[in-house]
């Protein structure tokens, strides 16, 4: 057994494993295994924080936050840059350890983008076009229409391509990526696009356009794809860049004869702005995919139709899309980052307006991994539905006083710091913040709103402090308020609105009698119907006839003979008796009046009543399976006689429209039968193999009545 350590050592060890020492060198200063260290640490020091096993980087953290710098300012473009910088720092490293510094800071190698050059003069004139627009609604930028042209190559460039190969291995054919001078022969064309779809587009024979050429194809193509979108020059905007022959006088001479509403101020080296070049890309995509390339310019041309007639409203859709939330970022009036309110926070704000419990689910994902709510871009309609007062009943609410907005010059008097604010920022005086704008935008149009609902709010708290201020006694506001209260006295609230906001219950109520009226009404149906057919069958003969007799006697103490039947005699006793029989087929009633007193016959009448002689043999037509069929055939569904009964009791007879569909069950009825006699088999279970077959090939019963060897196959 091994000599244990002294306290002394044990205490030295502690204290070296606590001051950070390796355990080899611990080990090896108090000459001890490399295993006793270990497991002194571990019973000293059960949750140390062991040291990693890599290797020191050789760079320093603040060196790195150094190079960090310098890579995103520019400074430093390339990994060789940063190579030179660290070895001049006096970090003598391979330029490989170059790279994983870079990658260490997060930082990876991609391909430089290629992008128009924007000089000061188009960045400016890039965002006074921004400006101008800035007010546009969705549906204005829907009735653009963007136009453009472009270069097709036959040989045009498909991106980076790759190919695997092992080292050593030659290169072969599908290695090469095969260039053409001049790309092989192109075409030039013209083309637009709408939100509905694509438009007409047509080829640019030579590749060169002018004036006279331009104003051909707005007069053909342009025209044509108007009128087939069945859109209005008058209410649509048409764009084009800012191309000479787009911008001369002739062209736009014809532009203002024909009525065509035209973007003049198109921004130039601006393609990011124009939907239809992400048109383009998707256009030469799809004729990359082709195996075999254009052998000719006419051959490209058709290829070119055919793709691009290909493309549906989805895709412009799409596009549209993208191009207006791109434009509004750009204007700071949406983010693409996601503002979200807790759904806490909107749950409670919504069970305050007093919404259903299913509508505050609805503001979000209720998980754990995220806080998906109301977004600064589109808040949901439950919450604002309660912050703004109404009630919990879904509809319309006309609101008169939103007819009339104030003038400009009085909006500006109400929070006049906004507008200040907003120059600053548009004016890059402070720094750029979306949700200061956000903000700053809501409050320039709740000042409308304050404006109107003072009017309202001054009639019921004329004595307010608040309306002490200037802003009530100027002549602007007093102007607006004596309009807006005559507009309210002539403006009427639509009937239907009134309707759904004052009486719901009303409303309710009236959905609900309705819903009665058509139960009521579809009982009342199915028993016309039932009696309908219960009136067939007594006419037919499948049901028996009730026939009530009434007898008087002028003595209550004289028996008579009354009803004879096929021999069957009714003997009736009384003052007066009611009897109901059943009479079958050729029954004849005798009724014979006898006279009490000398005993003789007084007078006989002898009535024959001939009812049909066969009776009708009625399937029903909502059975389905094999089992049910069966069970009408032998025992009858609705409890009367079953057709096997009817069979025997008299000769079957049916209605012509009927007569088919019954010989077609009969023959499934003899298969059944058959194949138990030829299998020794009990009908129940040539039932139920009958029916195994039916559900395995799905057929109906009339399939199988028709086609009897579907039922069966041994």
């Amino acid at each position: 057994m091994p000599k244990s350590l002294s306290a002394d050592i044990k205490n030295d060890i502690k204290s070296a494993i606590l001051a950070g020492k390796v355990s080899m060198e611990v080990a090896n200063r108090f000459r001890v295994t490399y295993a006793t260290v270990n497991n002194y640490a571990n019973k000293f020091f059960p949750n140390r924080q062991r040291r990693l096993g890599d290797r020191p980087m050789v760079v320093s953290a603040q060196t790195k936050r150094f190079i960090k710098l310098q890579v995103l300012q520019g400074q430093l473009k390339t990994a060789r840059e940063v190579h030179g910088k660290l070895m001049e720092l006096g970090y003598y490293i391979s330029y490989k350890t170059a790279i994983n510094v870079l990658e260490s800071m997060n930082f990876f190698a991609a391909i430089k983008v290629k992008k128009p050059l924007l000089t000061a003069k188009h960045m400016k004139r890039r965002l006074a076009w921004a400006k101008k627009h800035q007010n546009w609604a969705t549906d204005d930028w829907r009735r653009v229409v963007f136009s453009d042209e472009t270069k097709v190559n036959i040989w045009g460039s498909d991106g980076c391509k790759y190919y695997w190969s092992r080292p050593g291995d030659p290169l072969k054919p599908h290695h090469i990526d095969v260039t053409v001078k001049h790309g092989g022969g192109s075409l030039m064309m013209w083309g637009c696009m709408t939100y509905e779809g694509p438009g007409y587009a047509c080829q640019i024979y030579d590749e060169t356009m002018n004036s006279d050429l331009y104003q051909h194809i707005l007069d053909t193509t342009l025209r044509e794809t108007m009128e087939y979108y069945n859109m209005d020059w008058s209410t649509a905007y048409f764009q084009h860049d800012s191309d000479p022959k787009h911008r001369s006088k002739s062209t736009v001479q014809w532009l203002q004869a024909n009525g065509v509403n035209y973007i003049d101020d198109w921004p130039a080296q601006s393609p990011d702005l124009n939907p239809i070049e992400h048109l383009w890309h998707h256009l030469k995509l799809k004729l990359s995919l082709y195996d075999k390339k254009a052998k000719g310019v006419h051959e490209l041309w058709e290829r070119v139709e055919k793709e691009w007639n290909s493309f549906d409203k989805e895709v412009c859709i799409r596009q549209y899309n993208k191009y207006v939330i791109k434009f509004l970022h750009d204007l700071s009036r949406c983010s693409f980052f996601t503002h979200c309110m807790a759904r806490g926070a909107g749950a409670r704000m919504c069970d305050l307006g007093g919404v259903e419990d299913a509508s505050i689910r609805r503001l979000g994902c209720w998980n754990s991994d995220s806080m998906n709510g109301a977004y600064v871009t589109g808040l949901h309609r439950e919450a604002m539905r309660s912050l703004a007062g109404f009630g919990k009943v879904k509809g319309n609410f006309y609101l008169p006083r939103a007819n009339l907005d104030p003038c400009v010059e009085l909006q500006k008097k109400v929070f006049p710091l906004v507008d200040e604010w907003l120059d600053k920022l548009d004016a890059n005086a402070i720094e750029y913040n979306v949700a200061a704008r956000g903000f700053l935008t809501l409050m320039k149009q709740l000042r409308i709103t304050f404006l109107q609902d003072s009017v309202l709010i001054m009639k019921d708290f004329p004595a307010h402090p608040v309306f002490k201020h200037e802003l009530f006694n100027d002549p602007l506001f007093v102007t607006f308020k004596s309009n807006l209260e005559e507009l309210l006295l002539s403006d009427s609230t639509p009937q239907e609105i009134t309707l759904l906001r004052a009486m719901p219950a009303l409303a309710k109520e009236l959905d609900t009698r309705f819903n009665a009226q058509d139960a009521s009404l579809r009982l009342l149906l199915q028993q016309n119907q039932e009696f309908q057919s219960k009136l067939e069958d007594i006419s037919t003969g499948r049901a028996p006839v009730p026939v009530r007799v009434t007898v008087d006697f002028s003595d209550g103490n004289r028996t008579v003979t009354g009803v004879t039947s096929n021999g069957l005699a009714s003997e009736i006793q009384g003052d007066s008796q009611v009897g109901l029989l059943s009479i079958p087929s050729q029954t004849t009633i005798d009724t014979m009046m006898f006279n009490a007193s000398d005993g003789q016959q007084a007078s006989t009448s002898s009535v024959s009543v001939t009812t049909s002689t066969q009776g009708v043999h009625r399937w029903s037509e909502g059975v389905h399976t094999i089992h049910d069929l069966w069970r009408e055939y032998t025992v009858e569904l609705g409890g009367g006689l079953s057709i096997e009964e009817l069979n025997k009791s008299q000769k079957p007879w049916y209605p012509k429209s009927h007569k088919t569909f019954h010989y077609r069950r009969m023959r499934i009825i003899k298969a059944i039968k058959n194949y138990a006699e030829e299998h020794s088999i009990t009908t129940d279970t040539a039932v139920q193999i009958a029916e195994r077959r039916r559900l395995a090939l799905q057929p109906s019963l009339d399939s199988i009545g028709k086609n009897i060897s579907k039922l069966y196959i041994d």
